[in-house]
């Protein structure tokens, strides 16, 4: 693949998994990434895609209009395999396994590769992707991948010279109530991801509202090495528990504001959990809608500022009073909640950013292989 000349770009590359009769499991999975590229590649995503059309196997920038909509519907739904800069391999506990192909599993996948080209350099070709291991003996469970965090399609700011600033987001209780077998689900690796201001990552889990614990954590994050965090002893969540992400950066070196966003010079707050049994549920997300932004974005724009200044306050009180907007979806981002767009009403707020310091604005919380490449190579071993 030649990578185009742009700071930032998605590329979207869909095919078909191999055809199996009966459903197999994924063991273990492994990136692939060319050699000299360790720099380009910022993550790879396989999103899990359901699809009655008959689609041809292609490669597209993902921002185009020429990507087919059953495709388009694939991103950031049900996610199949994960990896961000500086990982490494993944294989799942010994009764569990990825399902795919059959009549149960996954037969077509859309891989997104993020590619960071802050220097724009032109005639850059790459054919990283991911390893999968798989095999037709069938374990006991399977593997499911929960999305959760902060979204990045609303507002999210970030102020210049802090220190120490945080963001949550959350994934409701009455998204886990209506999504969840009464059992629950069993949590054991977790990947946690911001940019590169992120310093520090934690996903609370709480119960009848309080706080039981952290489910995974992360306290000395570093963009470079974005490493699976393997849990000490499986996690459960139940129906009704309420998920907090919190996410800390430090954005000392920065002159201006940091938005949300894809680009690496942007920022997100997410984590990947990895459980068994798998549910429908594939994203359970929040963010603040745009409308509460609105004035603080006209006067910044007027202004034609990129600094937040004395208006760091006016971004705070949004963050810790606006109602967070829930997204609880499943495969190709079928609505698992009554409304879109829906207020979570009933939550635990983490409250952020409240401690004012000589040095800045503190925060403090309350409460068999087969082988997809870019160039749509495939090798398959099965044992």
């Amino acid at each position: 693949l030649l990578i185009p000349p742009k700071d930032t770009i998605y590329w979207c590359t869909n095919f078909q998994l191999p055809k199996i009769n009966d459903t197999a499991h994924i063991l273990k999975i492994s990136p692939y990434i060319q050699k000299g590229n360790e720099g380009l590649v910022h993550h790879i995503f396989v999103y899990s895609c359901v699809s009655n059309d008959d689609v041809a196997d292609g490669s597209y920038d993902c921002d185009s209009k020429n990507m087919p909509l059953a495709i388009r519907r694939c991103q950031r739904a049900s996610v199949l395999a994960s990896w961000a800069i500086g990982g490494e391999d993944i294989t799942f506990p010994a009764n569990v396994g990825m399902p795919f192909g059959g009549t149960s599993g996954t037969t077509l996948a859309l891989m997104e590769v993020h590619y960071d080209n802050p220097n724009l350099t032109p005639g850059l070709r790459d054919s990283s992707g991911m390893k999968f291991y798989y095999t037709h003996q069938k374990r006991e469970h399977d593997l499911g991948i929960l999305t959760i965090g902060r979204s990045t399609f609303g507002y999210m700011y970030i102020p210049e010279r802090q220190p120490i600033w945080q963001v949550a987001g959350y994934c409701s209780k009455s998204c886990t109530q209506d999504n969840l077998p009464p059992s629950g689900i069993n949590v054991f690796v977790g990947l946690l991801h911001t940019h590169l201001t992120g310093r520090e990552i934690a996903v609370k889990q709480y119960r009848d509202d309080v706080e039981i614990g952290t489910l995974v954590s992360n306290p000395h994050y570093d963009f470079n090495y974005q490493s699976f965090t393997y849990l000490k002893r499986i996690k459960k969540i139940l129906p009704g528990d309420q998920l907090t992400l919190l996410c800390t950066y430090n954005s000392e070196n920065r002159a201006n504001y940091t938005m949300g966003g894809r680009s690496a010079r942007q920022e997100m707050c997410l984590a990947f959990l990895f459980y068994y049994p798998k549910q429908e549920m594939a994203l359970c997300m929040s963010n603040i809608a745009n409308h509460n932004f609105q004035n603080l974005t006209q006067s910044l724009k007027q202004q034609n500022s990129k600094v937040l200044g004395n208006k760091v306050k006016e971004v705070i009180s949004i963050e810790n009073n606006a109602k967070p907007l829930q997204y609880c979806v499943g495969k190709h981002h079928k609505l698992l909640q009554p409304a879109l767009p829906m207020e979570i009403m009933d939550f635990v707020r983490t409250k952020t950013n409240l401690d004012d310091t000589s040095a800045g604005i503190l925060a403090h919380s309350f409460s068999n292989v087969l082988v997809i490449v870019t160039t749509l190579i495939a090798y398959f071993i099965v044992d």
